[in-house]
């Protein structure tokens, strides 16, 4: 075999997988789509943003809020993936060694990382997905895969549910493997590199995946991916109206005051007035005399509004039939409360809460009752997010080592809230209290208080304590 054979022109995603230090996936690989420009002018006043996965993304990488309500949701629900077990204790846990392989695989596969940007996907187009290059009983690396589906570039992504069973995958549909179910279609053109770097398309590749190659989750049921309204698509409407007005509002700032000079007026104009004898001696055509003539006193008129504008001179005298006016800005129009309006509705579609139009702003409680709102989602959110990690990610990585399942060590979340050093002591203080009440009125500990204990160390009570000083205590 000659060198020019074992030549091998590396594709976008090989490239990606190559700066990360993994080996490269030659088979079921997610395409990445060549990068496409936004038509979006910084200064157009008139945007339309297309009411696809395009505009999504063009929302997300253009509108400010559009971008801080997904950053801001998707850091709530990826609160920092950590290890637990059904074994409690610290030192001498039973599950130590499973615990330590899930942390070590967790740093190397960049989980936290992948997890962000499948839910950014999920944001956007209403589904994100990774896919596993699994050899032998190992998971060697993860790639992200963009979901959407593309106009602009050659680009589509869709899940296939059998429409008897609402059921994801359909066999016969790998021409290689009748056999194989295959849950999910990537339709993508590949972007080969020379060693110069320069970009040259591929052909068009469609790559099939199966549910051991790929994990994905939606905003539908657990089994329906069909390809429905993301919570950003919701908000394009929104997002228009608050882009054309901050680019109004940004096109005025710069011009606040627009100067119009009329030259003429019904009796004294350029096309009936009486011309200078140099112009016409210059050309002795009187209809392009006139011309020349009104083109040269335009220029002179728009050098004396300059000259106004710039601050260069305080007053200027004009000539009979020269008149000049200025419109400023409509002072009435409230911009900044139809901003405020339409930021508030984009929060409203993408963060799962209903944000009050006109807060009080002399009271927290509102604010408060939207951040609980918000935490409130995101742990219920969590809990699908990590049966998902668990059944696709954590089965896998245990089973590298063995010993255990994800009933007994699992990826969980962290803790949505932080808590200081105060609000811990605080915490102690008042579980320490609760123990103190119970056991001195002989009150069972609820079933909640029961498994808190046993965390805790907390010795339980499997019986109300006869307290003496209650009158009629009975068991």
């Amino acid at each position: 075999m000659s060198d020019e054979d074992n030549k091998h022109v590396f594709t976008g995603d090989e490239y990606f997988m190559l700066a990360y230090n993994t080996p490269i996936m030659k088979e079921g690989t997610g395409l990445t789509p060549p990068e496409d420009e936004s038509e979006l002018k910084d200064r157009e006043v008139n945007i339309i943003l297309s009411r696809d996965d395009d505009g999504c993304k063009d929302a997300y990488e253009n509108c400010g809020d559009v971008f801080n309500a997904v950053e801001r949701k998707v850091s709530l629900y990826n609160s920092g993936i950590i290890v637990k077990s059904v074994d409690k204790s610290v030192d001498n846990n039973k599950y130590q060694k499973q615990i330590e392989h899930l942390r070590k695989r967790r740093d190397e596969l960049e989980l936290d990382s992948f997890l962000d940007f499948m839910l950014t996907n999920r944001e956007l187009y209403n589904i994100g997905a990774l896919t596993k290059k699994i050899v032998g009983n190992k998971l060697e690396y993860l790639v992200g895969i963009r979901t959407m589906i593309s106009s602009r570039v050659q680009y589509e992504f869709t899940p296939i549910i059998n429409s008897i069973t609402g059921r994801l995958g359909i066999k016969g549909l790998d021409p290689e493997d009748e056999k194989r179910t295959i849950v999910a279609i990537q339709e993508a053109v590949p972007i080969d590199y020379d060693n110069e770097a320069n970009e040259t398309p591929g052909q068009t590749k469609y790559t099939r995946f199966d549910a051991e190659t790929i994990m994905m989750i939606n905003y539908g049921n657990t089994d329906m991916y069909g390809k429905g309204i993301s919570p950003v698509r919701r908000s394009l409407r929104y997002a228009e109206g608050l882009m054309r007005l901050e680019n109004t509002v940004l096109l005025l700032a710069r011009r606040p005051t627009q100067l119009i000079y009329t030259a003429g007026n019904e009796n004294h104009n350029m096309v009936n007035c009486e011309i200078p004898e140099s112009y016409l001696e210059a050309e002795p055509d009187m209809v392009q005399a006139k011309i020349n003539y009104k083109t040269s006193r335009l220029a002179a008129l728009n050098k004396q509004a300059k000259n106004l504008t710039a601050g260069n001179v305080l007053a200027q005298t004009l000539e009979y039939g020269t008149s000049v006016a200025a419109i400023e800005i409509p002072e009435g129009l409230p911009y900044v409360d139809y901003m405020k309006y339409f930021s508030d509705k984009i929060k409203m579609c993408i963060l799962p809460v209903d944000i009050p139009m006109r807060r009080v702003v002399r009271s927290a409680e509102q604010e408060t009752k939207t951040v609980s709102e918000l935490v409130e989602k995101a742990v219920s959110e969590q809990r699908k997010i990590k049966a998902s990690i668990n059944k696709n990610i954590t089965s896998i990585l245990l089973a590298e080592i063995g010993g255990a399942d994800i009933s007994q060590v699992w990826y969980d979340f962290d803790s949505i809230q932080k808590e200081t050093k105060e609000d811990k002591a605080r915490y102690w203080y008042y579980i320490a209290r609760a123990a103190d009440s119970f056991a001195k009125n002989g009150i069972q500990f609820p079933e909640e208080f029961e498994e808190l204990s046993g965390e805790l160390g907390i010795k339980s009570i499997s019986k109300p304590i006869q307290n003496p000083n209650i009158e009629n205590n009975v068991e």
